[in-house]
């Protein structure tokens, strides 16, 4: 089934939380080598940096009283752009998808939060992917009879996460940043974009590197991520290009591949922000068709790659399109080819 990609929207928290702020709060030497190999410059947060300073977030249920908007309010936002983008009004969407690992309560599913301050009248569910949500949307509704899907489908990825660290001790408070994406999405009206590709993996045995608890400050164990981080990247790069039956990275011209790779986007946006890098040594990708948003706005988990997207929206559909390369968790994969369409 043909599933199109209308628009894009994106949001951002008014706080950003520096690094120099995260320093004086562990100790201005703590984790230099986090910060120099792949810890964002900057990342956006739901709490002000004066109340950080104060108390370094040490209480969840305090924290609260002190968020500048909430989880649905900031996902609420991006999908208000998207909508806008489509050129569409809340009351043609039939069906909206929400995803966060930062709900306050997990009763009503945060896309019904969504759906009330849109003032949304249709069916509204979660599908939590944690990282794994663009390809988790996309991969659920193409699997679908097109004659079961409405006209327009909203999909939202909102994440809080810096809201549930502890800033000072530990990696998270270096890596994540709060932000929503949201995408607009239909199985009959042509859009810029239409999705070639979606799937998605977990390996339930495999060791979690990020562990959120709803009343527990977030875990992550950044060593380990790493460790897998450049064999996670390389073999979704290469399935991608696989899917998109388009030229291989491995093919022996290298003039066929590097006109390929020259016309084609790729966003890779969890936890290092060194894969241009990677890519263009090892498969000879050009770094400027590497687009990120984690360096200067920090992980948002499911939304990260949606939020790119938005922001790189206009270059994207003036090229062959897009891959999204998910990796996350240690456990978690997944890709998306978004080709590029005249319409």
């Amino acid at each position: 089934m043909m599933l199109n990609v209308l628009s894009a929207g994106f949001a951002y928290p008014p706080h950003t939380i520096s690094n120099d702020l995260i320093l004086g709060l562990q100790g201005r030497h703590a984790h230099s080598g986090t910060l120099e190999k792949s810890a964002p410059r900057n990342r956006y947060s739901v709490l002000d940096p004066n109340y950080l300073e104060r108390t370094a977030n040490r209480d969840l249920w305090e924290a609260r009283k002190f968020l500048s908007m909430t989880n649905s309010e900031l996902g609420a936002a991006a999908a208000r752009m998207a909508l806008t983008r489509a050129g569409i009004e809340i009351d043609q969407v039939g069906l909206l998808l929400g995803d966060t690992i930062s709900p306050f309560e997990t009763c009503p599913a945060e896309a019904t939060r969504i759906g009330q301050l849109l003032n949304l009248k249709a069916p509204a569910y979660d599908l939590t992917g944690l990282f794994l949500a663009p390809a988790l949307f996309l991969q659920s509704l193409a699997a679908r009879k097109q004659d079961r899907l409405p006209d327009y489908i909203l999909c939202v990825s909102t994440n809080t996460p810096t809201h549930y660290i502890r800033f000072d001790q530990g990696d998270p408070a270096y890596y994540f940043g709060d932000g929503a994406g949201a995408v607009v999405l239909s199985p009959r009206h042509a859009g810029p974009l239409v999705v070639t590709r979606a799937s998605s993996s977990a390996n339930s045995t495999a060791s979690e590197t990020v562990i959120q608890g709803i009343y527990e400050h977030l875990s992550f164990d950044a060593p380990a991520r790493h460790s897998s981080f450049e064999e996670e990247l390389l073999m979704l790069f290469d399935e991608s290009q696989q899917a998109s039956n388009r030229v291989s990275p491995l093919t022996v011209d290298p003039s066929l591949r590097e006109r390929h790779l020259s016309d084609t986007f790729f966003i890779q946006s969890h936890f290092n922000h060194s894969e241009g890098t990677i890519l263009h040594r090892t498969r000879s990708l050009p770094q400027e068709r590497m687009l990120s948003t984690v360096k200067e706005s920090g992980v948002a988990f499911g939304a990260t790659p949606f939020a790119a997207l938005a922001l790189h929206w206009e270059r994207i559909i003036q090229s062959a399109g897009v891959n999204l390369l998910v990796t996350g968790g240690g456990s978690q994969q997944g890709v998306v080819v978004l080709t590029a369409q005249e319409i």
